[in-house]
């Protein structure tokens, strides 16, 4: 708005090394621990006393944005905030006389609050603001125009909109108001307050580039921009789908996807049983969710075991009993689990079928004596899993007793209008 010239580096001549200190902080709002790509973000820009001394009356305030980790960022958004006064970026609204005449906001400074990217007098991509006086007859402090940086609160001189970056992966960028590691003097944030006229009231001058006690501190601030994958998918399950459900007890069905998964919430995956072109019950209660150690797999394990005598099969239109049934089927299907691509398995419960055939008979009794005993079948012989009819994890005698218990189940036909998905 203003063009900086001599006027503002002579008035600001006298200089001093008193101790001081100045941080800036850069307060975003949402302020939260990750932004999305291309999200807007309002960006406050605050002074703060540290270490405190007392009130301080600011005569300039330098800010540098030409540091290489802004160019990151898309655009930088210097919006108005004194519309009255056709001021954009920095804020007066800590002075009275700006809040009561907002025609007043600024008074007696010289301001610079856009970015030109063409060389200036103090160099491209820097703002300032530097007050000089209200009456000419009175160069000496003012209260009622300067800033105020008190000693234990903060006070915004300037806000902006930064739009956040769109990395393919999630990424944590850097903005930074200083210039850090720039050591040109005439660049970086700086901070003057004092008049110099009198011991009490020495000029100090706080640059981002100078050694401690005499620099500002702060002035940057990272955000994370986490890019959400797509969603991931199903790729594959243990039973395949269409497959039977073969113990009396701890029947478990592993899900396996493309990504990462978290667990879904309540609702988010249900398991229901089938009857033609629709379900007659949901018994998702009777089984528990649980994400293997490769992250990947989801585990949808029974938690009772399954009824044997109430039903004769999924055609018959017998009321439903909140139980997993023998000779029923029963399909696991997303129910709006973030993240998550819509899936659809199903699988037909047929307690003894150890050859995996979808029917229990003298053949599965045969094939559990095939296998042998074993002892802690998942570990120790896994190849013979379908033999542990009675879900004890043993495979011996007593799975052939389940079977002879449950006896002959022919086939059951599948419900129509369930696919599997994908």
């Amino acid at each position: 708005m203003f063009t900086r010239g001599a006027a503002l580096t002579s008035l600001l001549a006298i200089a001093s090394t008193v101790p001081a200190g100045v941080r800036i902080d850069l307060v975003p709002t949402p302020n939260t621990a990750d932004y999305m790509p291309g999200q807007d973000v309002q960006i406050d820009v605050n002074l703060v006393q540290d270490p405190a001394g007392s009130d301080h009356l600011l005569r300039l305030v330098q800010f540098d944005f030409a540091a290489p980790s802004n160019d990151a960022f898309p655009m930088i958004t210097l919006g108005a905030t004194h519309s009255m006064a056709s001021i954009n970026f920095w804020d007066f609204s800590s002075k009275q006389n700006c809040v009561s005449t907002p025609t007043m906001c600024g008074a007696g400074h010289f301001v610079d609050d856009d970015l030109p990217t063409g060389p200036g007098i103090l160099g491209t991509e820097m703002l300032a603001i530097a007050y000089y006086f209200t009456d000419s007859t009175n160069l000496m402090e003012n209260p009622a125009a300067q800033l105020t940086l008190p000693v234990s609160t903060a006070v915004r001189v300037g806000r902006m909109t930064v739009k956040m970056p769109s990395p393919a992966v999630t990424t944590t960028y850097t903005l930074d108001v200083i210039n850090t590691g720039n050591q040109d003097a005439n660049r970086g944030g700086v901070v003057y307050y004092g008049f110099g006229v009198n011991q009490g009231d020495p000029v100090t001058i706080l640059r981002a580039n100078n050694a401690a006690p005499n620099n500002l501190t702060g002035g940057t601030r990272e955000f994370r921009v986490a890019v959400v994958p797509s969603d991931v998918m199903l790729v594959s399950s243990v039973p395949a789908c269409d497959e039977s459900l073969w113990r009396r007890r701890n029947n478990f069905v592993d899900l396996n996807f493309s990504g990462t998964i978290g667990l879904p919430g309540q609702g988010q995956v249900r398991v229901e049983e089938m009857i033609a072109n629709g379900v007659r019950e949901d018994v998702t209660s009777q089984f528990t969710f649980t994400i293997r150690p490769n992250g990947t797999t989801l585990r949808v394990q029974q938690l009772q075991g399954v009824n044997v005598a109430g039903r004769v099969d999924n055609m018959n239109p017998v009321p439903s009993d909140g139980l997993v049934n023998h000779r029923q089927w029963y399909r696991i299907r997303r129910n709006g689990w973030p993240g998550v691509a819509d899936f659809q398995r199903a699988f037909v419960v047929q307690v003894g079928d150890a050859d995996s055939n979808r029917q229990v008979n003298s053949l599965d009794v045969s094939k559990v004596n095939g296998f042998g005993t074993c002892f802690n079948v998942a570990v120790n012989c896994p190849e013979k899993i379908r033999g542990d009819v009675d879900g004890n994890n043993n495979l011996n005698s007593l799975d052939v007793s389940e079977i002879n218990g449950v006896g002959t189940s022919f086939a059951v036909s599948k419900p129509m209008g369930h696919n599997c998905v994908p």
